[in-house]
């Protein structure tokens, strides 16, 4: 906690941030919850704070009357396996993002924090060495945006075409969130409906994208704060050590002045390192809540969505290339949410895992300790103590102390505690979903077959 203040006194004066946090290339997502009435964010502004909070009280009595029409239509579906399939889809949707919010809206004034916070420290690397680093990391965030939107605003429509050709031609039926308790021949009383069902599939479907995306945005920030870290240490290799052209009275001094600056630079790293851990932290502990719900809320998609593309598989439907993108588009959301942690995880293990050349010959006993230091610290902690650091000045032990407890133990992200978030768990997750949906293919296509031979018969 020291090394964290310590460091960001010392270093958020060194630029000011050249734009506002609303106006932050990674403010987007948060800016489209706050509209959609599913995020808080403190203006300033009292009268304009108590009306946005009622309008998000108004949006999730929404979503919750939602939910409680997908349960009653579920309920009058039972016996109608494909009813069922269809509208436990849209339930598991409404449910699961409803529930989402909540969640991530416990965790608000944190990720607000957190967000102010990486805000601040975007702004502190400055270098065109780093500007590029931020613009690399930046346009995958920006590819991977522009990706879920325009999906949706491709899919969204076609899903609505759907229910309004059914109110043309019928059968009516409701897209999404599915059926509701009315009487689907009058036109009165089917277009409200409607209309209402397409006003809560937006704040439903664009708010699930950028719930998502305001994890990817955090976690790609994290990453980038990374690739910077990483970046500094790489300068420690950059300080010349050859003493030919230094005369025999001044290398006593010239000695004193390149530790000095040594371990400032390393007391600056580790503190920097420990401000960046305290954001890992905050961001995992957000998140281990409001993570479980996708791979839940996904499995289940996967399962349902699956079932219905092999009932349609053995007649053309139009709705099966409408349920395959649908399904695609499932298994595209899970990897990115995945892969994003697995690229958090991956900086914070490749950090830890870095190689400094030591020039022995060229560096005293106590510059090669100090080298040895930061590459054996950032592997073992337990390294750390054989690393000669009691023999520095106390001032600079303390930062070693942290140093040490922060490294016992490698930060763990995982979805409510029960599964690690990561590429493993994915593919672990699509073989279990290919197993189910091949077990059930198998007997229904045995139940067909036996529905034919007694028909034959």
């Amino acid at each position: 906690m020291f090394g964290a203040v310590h460091f960001h006194f010392q270093f958020s004066s060194r630029m000011k941030p050249k734009t506002d946090l609303w106006n932050f290339e990674y403010s987007a997502n948060f800016n489209i919850l706050y509209y959609l009435g599913i995020w808080q964010i403190e203006s300033g502004d009292a009268k304009k704070d108590y009306a946005h909070l009622i309008y998000r009280h108004v949006c999730f009595v929404a979503l919750f009357t939602a939910i409680a029409l997908q349960l009653i239509d579920f309920w009058m579906a039972i016996g109608d396996v494909d009813r069922m399939t269809y509208n436990l889809c849209t339930s598991t949707i409404t449910t699961g993002s409803f529930f989402h919010f909540i969640l991530q809206l416990t965790h608000s004034n944190e990720l607000n924090e957190l967000r102010r916070r990486l805000w601040l420290d975007f702004y502190m690397y400055d270098e065109e060495e780093d500007m590029a680093i931020k613009q690399q990391i930046f346009k995958e965030m920006k590819f991977i945006s522009r990706l879920f939107h325009l999906a949706a605003i491709f899919f969204y429509p076609v899903c609505m075409l759907q229910g309004y050709f059914s109110y043309l031609w019928g059968p009516r039926e409701f897209p999404f969130p599915a059926f509701m308790p009315f009487h689907l021949d009058s036109d009165s009383q089917y277009i409200g409906p409607f209309l209402v069902e397409l006003i809560i599939g937006v704040i439903v479907l664009f708010g699930t994208i950028d719930s998502n995306l305001l994890v990817f945005g955090l976690s790609l920030q994290l990453v980038t704060l990374y690739k910077l870290l990483q970046k500094d240490l790489g300068k420690l290799n950059e300080v010349d050590y050859d003493e030919g052209n230094v005369k025999g009275e001044y290398k006593e001094i010239n000695y004193v002045l390149r530790r000095i600056k040594m371990e400032q630079s390393i007391k600056e790293l580790i503190s920097r390192l420990t401000t960046l851990t305290g954001y890992v932290n905050t961001f995992r502990s957000c998140m281990t809540a409001p993570s479980v719900l996708p791979f839940i809320c996904g499995f289940i998609l996967m399962i349902t969505n699956g079932v219905q593309v092999i009932q349609m598989s053995y007649a053309f439907n139009y709705r099966l290339i409408y349920e395959m993108v649908y399904l695609v588009l499932i298994f595209v959301d899970l990897f990115y949410f995945c892969y994003y942690i697995t690229m958090l995880n991956s900086e914070v293990s490749e950090l830890v895992q870095v190689e400094l050349s030591v020039k022995q010959k060229r560096c005293s006993p106590d510059e090669s300790r100090l080298f040895f230091f930061l590459f054996e610290i950032l592997n073992v902690a337990d390294a750390a103590y054989f690393s000669g650091w009691y023999k520095l000045d106390v001032k600079f032990q303390k930062y070693i102390l942290l140093m040490m407890l922060q490294a016992q133990r490698a930060p763990r992200f995982s979805a409510g505690k029960l599964v690690s978030i990561n590429l493993n768990t994915y593919l672990l997750l699509l073989k279990h979903t290919y197993s189910s949906l091949m077990l059930f293919r198998q007997l229904d296509t045995s139940q067909k077959a036996v529905q034919n031979a007694a028909m034959m018969s």
